[in-house]
This record gives structure tokens, C-alpha cells and sequence, in this order.
């Protein structure tokens, strides 16, 4: 699954363009929040003929944040939206159990040696999507609807039209929490 994703598309008569969902970022944040995402390697800069296209319609997604309300270093903290409706849209689902994912009690069979310390953080299961790289197949299906800031589009690409992609395992693919489970 994880290798083939091309697989995991419905046939191309079944594909229908929806609406890009919105990149719900203020213009003057776009550009540092792009920045971040790829300095941090969350996301990369993609030309749009590398995107995957509906007919004539390349597939974009939206992307968003939620307060989380907490706050650090007297900043609000958000956690990342990606909105994948458009990639789901065409993707066949992997059964998963959202039951089984990840958590604190899957701990009890560690065996720690009397000078050992053990530190867990509930942070290790809350950022547990977006730690994991996808295949580079997979970006092609996890572009977002705004072009990507001039300063970060490539030398010598004017003329194209640029965006970002995730490459990262996310959180709003209909398919993800199937693929946690099996990491």
C-alpha cells in the first residue's frame, strides 16, 4: 500500500473535480508558514504539472490550523490542519480501527533496568502523524490550494505555477490511521 500508492486511486472514470477546500492562512503568515514546512521537511515546493490531475484540474487540498489551547513560550500553540477531502475523494479505503492506534498502555511491556529512567510525554502520541515520510509517489496527491511565495519557488521555474506538498504521513487522509497502525 504504503509503495503503490498509484494503486489505492479509483479509475480515472470515477474521479470527479471537487472544489479545492481553503488554505485558511492569513497573506501576510503564508509566506513564513510555508517557509517553516519546508525548512522542517513537512512539505516541499512542487511544480503543478507534478501534481495529480482530475481532467484538467490539478488536486488541491486546503490546510488550516485549530487552537489547541495551550500556550508556550506566551505563544497560542495550533495543531496543522490538512484538509485531504479532494485526495480521499479519490481514494479506495484501507480498513483500520482507530481503537488500535498508538497509546500509553501499549508502554506496560517495557522492562527498564533499576538506573534506568523512563520519560514519556503525551506530546510522543499527539505528533505521532507528520514524524513519518512518505514516499515521494505520495506528494503528488498532497498539494495545497495557494501557490507557494515567490521566494521559495526554484530558480528558473517563472512562468509555472508552484505549490506546496506535503511529505509527511497526515492526519486527514482518509487512510493514515491504517498506516499508523502498521508502523
Amino acid at each position: 500500500f504504503i509503495n503503490n500508492i498509484e494503486e489505492t486511486i479509483v479509475s480515472v472514470d470515477l474521479q470527479t473535480p471537487m472544489k479545492c477546500p481553503s488554505v485558511m492562512v492569513c497573506e501576510g503568515d503564508w509566506e513564513p508558514l510555508a517557509r517553516g514546512l519546508v525548512d522542517r521537511g513537512l512539505c516541499k515546493i512542487v511544480c503543478q504539472e507534478e501534481l495529480h490531475h482530475i481532467g484538467s484540474q490539478p488536486l488541491l487540498n486546503g490546510l488550516f490550523s485549530v487552537g489547541k489551547d495551550e500556550i508556550k513560550n506566551q505563544i497560542a500553540v495550533s495543531r496543522l490542519i490538512m484538509n485531504l477531502k479532494p485526495w480521499n475523494s479519490i481514494s479506495r479505503s484501507l480498513p483500520a480501527e482507530v481503537g488500535t492506534l498508538p497509546s500509553i498502555t501499549q508502554m506496560s511491556a517495557l522492562y527498564i533496568h533499576d538506573h534506568d529512567v523512563l520519560v514519556t510525554s503525551s506530546e510522543d502520541l499527539r505528533c505521532f502523524f507528520y514524524l513519518f515520510r512518505v514516499p515521494q509517489a505520495w506528494c503528488r496527491f498532497m498539494g495545497f490550494g495557494r501557490e507557494a511565495p515567490l521566494s521559495l519557488r526554484p530558480v528558473g521555474g517563472e512562468g509555472k505555477k508552484w505549490y506546496l506538498a506535503g511529505t509527511v504521513l497526515p492526519m486527514g487522509y482518509l487512510n493514515s490511521v491504517g498506516v499508523a497502525q502498521h508502523i
